[in-house]
């Protein structure tokens, strides 16, 4: 499939949407009426420009996947998101993303009382200092 993602889809009742391993482009919409979404799948595509950061708080902040890997987005990968405690994957690997704002992503690990089980991102991005999140930036 090729195209943009439309900003006027109504996804009220939306559960899980995978649209990876596809030719998208452009940038994202919100999917702030996605007050259901749990698993969100964006990898291998060409989404481009700055990641909104809307797109975390998706599901009324109980994002629990998020796959945005091999894509163009480009800039800071946001941090101040309401409710991300409720992730368990997080892969943002294979972009431009140059850092992430504040750290608090680091801090959603289950050692520290978050549900953070996997998070894969460049180096460039995760200066968690946590061994197992960033232990392939150690190598």
């Amino acid at each position: 499939m090729t195209g943009t993602i439309p900003a006027n889809m109504r996804l009220r009742q939306l559960f899980s949407m995978d649209l990876g391993y596809n030719q998208f482009d452009g940038t994202l919409p919100s999917f702030s009426e996605a007050v259901r979404l749990r698993h969100l799948y964006l990898d291998h595509n060409r989404f481009s420009g700055t990641f909104p950061s809307s797109v975390l708080n998706a599901g009324d902040g109980r994002l629990n996947t998020l796959f945005i890997n091999d894509n163009e987005f480009a800039g800071t990968f946001p941090g101040d998101h309401q409710q991300l405690n409720y992730m368990v994957e997080l892969t943002i690997e294979n972009n431009n993303f140059v850092s992430m704002e504040k750290n608090s992503t680091c801090q959603l690990d289950v050692f520290s009382g978050g549900e953070l089980v996997e998070f894969k991102s460049d180096c460039l991005v995760c200066r968690c200092g946590v061994d197992f999140m960033c232990r392939h930036c150690q190598l």
